[in-house]
């Protein structure tokens, strides 16, 4: 998801631009090869990106869910660099979308995020902080294991 959403950005930049899409109109009219649908094209690859991006918090969240019903400590703490890195990849699609002129509080996107989806971004990055103090320890202790094994 991170890559569709990197390409999708990067085409929105050369083709939804404020100069660019007047004069590809122009160039599409002139030779026939663009259809007149760009703009809207655009658009709604614009609109799509916050729709991705709930998929993915939705699948954060229920990674979080399940990492927090391991029963034992062994599993959870095998559990916790995945599910750290699934947050911390969603996050950094929201962070990314957030930031970028044509998609974030600038873009016409804005409206799309919800106060909900706000507030789901918020409570992913607290639990992204705990699972990254979880995850150091989970591997301090893998590391712990390892030695006594060792001795």
């Amino acid at each position: 998801m991170a890559t569709a959403q990197s390409q999708t950005l990067e085409l929105i930049e050369r083709l939804g631009g404020a100069s660019t899409l007047p004069m590809l109109r122009r160039r599409s009219t002139e030779q026939g090869r663009l259809p007149d649908t760009l703009a809207v094209s655009v658009r709604l690859a614009t609109l799509a990106l916050p729709a991705m991006l709930r998929d993915v918090l939705d699948m954060a969240e229920e990674e979080h869910h399940y990492w927090g019903l391991e029963a034992t400590a062994a599993k959870r703490r095998f559990r916790t660099p995945r599910t750290h890195q699934i947050l911390h990849a969603a996050l950094s699609l929201a962070k990314q979308q957030a930031e970028h002129d044509l998609v974030g509080a600038r873009g016409e996107c804005t409206a799309v995020l919800t106060a909900t989806d706000l507030s789901r971004i918020r409570t992913l990055t607290e639990r992204e902080a705990q699972l990254g103090e979880a995850a150091a320890a989970a591997n301090a202790a893998l590391a712990a294991e390892d030695y006594d094994e060792a001795v």
